[in-house]
């Protein structure tokens, strides 16, 4: 394991560890929930889950156009959309576009 995937690890760690140490504080900011109701996304919750939903789709929508079968690209792209870089998407976007 070379010393950029153990920086990688250790940070991931511990952005995981102050989430879950402020999840109380954090949680309302895109969750909305109320007694014998639905949980409900506040409108910064929906603006991210739409962009997560919008990454997903130009993921998946890339490794279709490169002749993987669905299944396939919907479990790749379920991975690759969290650790692409912006420029990167762009790219695929891009490329997409012009399929």
């Amino acid at each position: 394991m070379n010393l950029k995937t153990k920086l990688i690890i250790v940070f991931s760690i511990m952005i995981l560890c102050l989430v879950y140490k402020y999840r109380d504080k954090i949680k309302p900011l895109f969750i909305k929930k109320e007694p014998y109701r639905s949980i409900f996304l506040t409108l910064k919750g929906q603006i991210i889950a739409s962009e997560s939903k919008k990454r997903h789709n130009i993921v998946y929508n890339f490794l279709l156009n490169l002749g993987l079968d669905k299944n396939t690209a919907s479990e790749d792209a379920e991975g690759i959309e969290h650790h692409v870089s912006e420029k990167t998407l762009r790219k695929m976007d891009n490329f997409n576009s012009k399929k």
